[in-house]
């Protein structure tokens, strides 16, 4: 029976973690998790789920600690989640039913990332159902597809320093990919405001570097501009 390996990349997520493993466990046949430095009780947390814990130094670069948590990776498929995302009940069981027939033909998935926020006034803002205990208070998400479920193995990598992604290593190598109408909740707005800010500023940090390395990058301008956006720069965006 093929295996599930979840893969995570970590730091000081103490308040979120316990619900992010717990909406997985029951599935997944490993937890990886690479901490790039956390300072609180995140590493007891992912080790109280049996969790395998790598820790590295943080480079300023997201795809490098994705690619280190593939690399400890066992798992004949590999889903990644973030810390303060949470698997719909139902999509978990459908995640298992696919793995175990290896994919259903696919070699990588996309599930659907649920962004909660109230902001009615952003593109493909989705309002929920009132009394949805999904949506933890937040009036609204944005649903954005994402390539999530992937075989190992296979030497797909993630590339780019910020806003990091597999889909081009999968595509390069002839990978299938297929669609999945499988939710994870991601409540990563819920935060305080000065953790949000100083997230945003790590984007926009790395965005800035990324700009500067590759000037005539279309995607490294796209993303450095929807991170000034962001952060309220709106005529420089």
């Amino acid at each position: 029976m093929p295996k599930l390996s979840v893969i995570m990349i970590v730091k000081n997520e103490e308040g979120c973690l316990a619900d992010c493993l717990t909406s997985v466990c029951a599935v997944a046949d490993e937890i990886v998790v690479v901490d790039t430095g956390s300072t609180d009780d995140t590493i007891a947390i992912a080790k109280s789920f049996d969790a395998t814990v790598v820790e590295m130094k943080w480079e300023d670069d997201f795809a490098v600690a994705r690619n280190r948590s593939i690399a400890a990776a066992t798992g004949d498929w590999l889903l990644h989640l973030d810390a303060d995302e949470v698997l719909d009940d139902d999509g978990m069981l459908r995640i298992r039913q696919l793995v175990d027939n290896d994919g259903e033909g696919a070699d990588a998935v996309e599930l659907v990332l649920a962004n909660y926020c109230d902001d009615a006034r952003a593109w493909r803002w989705v309002p929920v159902a009132k009394g949805d205990d999904r949506a933890r208070g937040f009036s609204g998400y944005l649903p954005v597809g994402l390539l999530r479920l992937f075989r190992n193995g296979q030497g797909y990598e993630y590339r780019e320093p910020v806003h990091e992604n597999i889909t081009e290593s999968v595509v390069e190598a002839g990978g299938v990919i297929h669609s999945l109408d499988v939710v994870i909740h991601h409540y990563g707005y819920e935060p305080a405001a000065e953790k949000n800010q100083a997230k945003a500023d790590l984007y926009l940090r790395i965005a800035r570097e990324k700009v500067a390395a590759h000037p005539k990058d279309l995607k490294a301008l796209a993303d450095f501009a929807e991170q000034v956006n962001a952060c309220g720069l709106v005529a420089d965006a």
